[in-house]
C-alpha cells in the first residue's frame, strides 16, 4: 500500500482519525494517554470532568514512567496507540514526558506493541 496523506482542519480532527486508524489496523480498542496531556476535544479522549460518557476503552496512565511501561507492557495485548503529548496542554507547569524512560525500556525490553 502507498503512503497517503490526510488534512484536517485541527488538531482534535487529526488526533480522531490516527486513533481510529490504530484501532481499525491493530483490531483492538484501548488507547493509553496521560494525564496533562491533551488530545483534542472530543469524548474519545476527554476522561474526567466534562466527559459526556464514561470512556473504557482508554486507559489513563500518571505519567511515563517505568511504573507506566510495565502496564502497558502487561496490557500490549489490548492496546492499539500509546497517545503521548510533547506538551502538557492541561498541564503547562509539568514537563514532557522524558524519552530516557522509553530509551532505558527500549534498552532492557522492547516492547511489542
Amino acid at each position: 500500500m502507498s503512503p497517503q496523506v490526510s488534512f484536517h482542519c485541527s488538531g482534535t480532527e487529526a488526533m480522531m482519525c490516527a486513533v481510529r486508524l490504530c484501532r481499525f489496523n491493530t483490531r483492538r480498542k484501548l488507547v493509553v494517554q496521560f494525564i496533562g496531556a491533551y488530545h483534542g476535544w472530543w469524548d474519545g479522549v476527554q476522561t474526567g470532568p466534562g466527559s459526556e460518557r464514561p470512556v473504557p476503552d482508554v486507559l489513563t496512565l500518571k505519567d511515563l514512567s517505568p511504573h507506566a511501561l510495565k502496564v502497558i507492557r502487561a496490557r500490549s495485548h489490548e492496546i492499539a496507540a500509546v497517545l503521548i503529548s510533547p506538551l502538557q496542554g492541561l498541564n503547562p507547569g509539568s514537563a514532557p514526558p522524558s524519552d530516557l524512560v522509553l530509551m532505558a525500556a527500549e534498552v532492557s525490553a522492547p516492547l511489542a506493541l
